[in-house]
């Protein structure tokens, strides 16, 4: 891993130091802009982050444990986030039309929930400081309301029906929408 590890950083650290040197060239102009997804993807896919101490043995399997992290960490902290988040006006539209908190707030408390992450985030940083494409990367660029929201609703849909047979749940589903669609 040593080996690897060493390549990444020489290639972060070359990249870095020729958009410092030629910051006007039309390479690195493209990397931070147009080409940060496809630049990202390369980085990912030609490399997997293998530690000691934890099972995660690659990017994806990490990126699937973060909106779950996010949510547990943001249903504890709910109140002082919101508070700060109000005070200081840093909410953030979500594409599907909820609010979030600032990036760099869902950054910082991530980066310590999974220590995987921010040997991450410096590559990533290095392509792209903007913190929403950031969150779009990691998968956490949704409303953490919402998501508590639908969490309940499965939880007490399969407390309710634990074990149903899906002929009865296409049954029910049915029944659902007949009695929505009659007129009152």
């Amino acid at each position: 891993m040593g080996g690897l590890r060493r390549r990444i950083n020489l290639l972060v650290n070359s990249l870095t130091y020729r958009r410092l040197t030629h910051p006007t060239h039309e390479f690195y102009r493209g990397l931070d802009n147009d080409h940060f997804f496809l630049s990202l993807g390369i980085l990912i896919g030609k490399t997997s982050l293998f530690s000691q101490g934890d099972k995660m043995s690659n990017f994806e399997e990490l990126k699937a444990s973060l909106p779950r992290r996010w949510l547990d960490y943001y249903q504890n902290n709910q109140a002082w986030i919101k508070s700060l988040m109000d005070s200081r006006g840093w909410w953030r539209k979500t594409s599907e039309g909820g609010k979030r908190p600032n990036s760099d707030i869902i950054i910082g408390a991530m980066t310590v929930l999974e220590s995987q992450l921010s040997v991450w985030m410096y590559p990533f940083c290095q392509l792209s400081s903007d913190g929403d494409k950031l969150l779009e990367v990691l998968g956490l660029n949704f409303d953490p309301e919402k998501k508590q929201l639908e969490k309940k609703e499965r939880e007490l849909s399969n407390s309710l029906y634990p074990t149903e047979d899906p002929v009865l749940q296409k049954i029910r589903q049915e029944l659902q929408r007949e009695n929505l669609n009659k007129p009152s």
